[in-house]
C-alpha cells in the first residue's frame, strides 16, 4: 500500500509515495542539506525506440500539462476506437468546452467545442485513421481533417479553462471524465496570444520505449516523459493497456566536431 522514496522538493526534504503519487512532508522540515538527490526510474532512462501508437481503453488518460484556451492548436494523428460520446483531447470549466478533438461517433460525428460544441467532422467512423488540424483561438476556428478543411468558424469569445489539455478524456473541473478508448500515433501542441498569433511548439509528443522497457509519450519539446494515468483517485502513474509494435530508434543529435 506504500513504496516510499526519498526526495528534495523545493530544497526541503520529504517522502514520495509512488502508490498513491503522494508526498509526505515531515514536520519540522529536513534540510536539503541533510537530504541527497533522488529520481524515479523513468527520468534517468532515455527513449530507445519509437512505438507506433499507444491505447488508451478507457482507463488512463495523459495530462498534457498544457491549459485548455484561447490560442491553442493541435496536429495529431489518432484512431476512435469505440463508438461513442466521449473526450480525446479537450478541458472544460463548467459549461464552458475547449475541445480540440471530441469523439461523438455515436452520432456519426466528431465535435470540436468553443464555449458550446459543434461539429468537426460528419460521417466519423471507429477504427479509422485520422490526421487532424485544430485550431480554436478568438475570431478564428478551424479544423482540417485527412487534408481537408471542416470547419472555419470566427466566435469572438476568448476562452480560458483554467485547466490542462487531458488526452483520451475531457479534463472538467480538474477530474477526468467521458473517458474513451482511442488510439493516438503522434501529438503537436502549439500556443501563443489568445488571436492566434505568435504561435510556438510547446509539446511534441511521440511515444517512444524507454531503456527501462516503460511506454510512454515522450515530448520532444521539453525532453522528457509522460506517462499516463489512472481515470479513477488517486489518478496514480501506470502504463498503456495497449502498445503498437516497436518501430525506429530514436536517434540522439548529431554533433558534427571540425578539426
Amino acid at each position: 500500500v506504500r513504496d516510499f522514496l526519498p526526495c528534495r522538493v523545493d530544497g526541503k526534504g520529504m517522502l514520495y509515495d509512488k502508490v498513491t503519487e503522494t508526498l509526505y512532508r515531515p514536520s519540522p522540515d529536513i534540510p536539503a542539506e541533510r537530504t541527497g538527490p533522488v529520481v524515479f526510474p523513468e527520468d534517468v532512462t532515455e527513449p530507445v525506440n519509437y512505438v507506433d501508437y499507444v491505447e488508451s481503453d478507457g482507463t488512463v488518460f495523459v495530462d498534457t500539462g498544457v491549459i485548455g484556451k484561447s490560442g491553442t492548436a493541435a496536429d495529431l494523428k489518432m484512431q476512435f476506437r469505440q463508438k461513442a460520446d466521449v473526450g480525446f483531447l479537450e478541458s472544460r470549466k463548467g459549461d464552458v468546452r475547449y475541445y480540440l478533438w471530441h469523439n461523438n461517433t455515436k452520432s456519426d460525428t466528431a465535435l470540436y467545442g468553443y464555449d458550446g460544441y459543434y461539429t468537426a467532422l460528419s460521417g466519423a467512423a471507429i477504427n479509422t485513421d485520422y490526421t487532424v488540424r485544430s485550431s480554436l483561438s478568438v475570431g478564428s476556428q478551424t479544423v482540417t481533417v485527412n487534408g481537408s478543411q471542416t470547419v472555419s468558424a470566427s466566435s469572438a469569445s476568448n476562452i480560458d479553462t483554467g485547466y490542462n489539455l487531458y488526452v483520451f478524456t475531457c479534463n472538467k473541473d480538474g477530474t477526468p471524465q467521458y473517458n474513451g478508448v482511442a488510439r493516438l500515433y503522434w501529438l503537436k501542441l502549439y500556443q501563443g496570444d489568445s488571436d492566434g498569433s505568435n504561435m510556438q511548439l510547446v509539446r511534441d509528443f511521440k511515444p517512444v520505449r524507454l531503456s527501462n522497457g516503460l511506454v510512454v509519450l515522450w515530448d520532444f519539446v521539453e525532453d522528457k516523459p509522460y506517462l499516463p494515468k489512472g481515470v479513477t483517485e488517486p489518478y496514480a502513474r501506470t502504463e498503456f493497456p495497449v502498445v503498437g509494435p516497436d518501430g525506429q530508434p530514436v536517434l540522439s543529435p548529431f554533433v558534427m566536431v571540425v578539426r
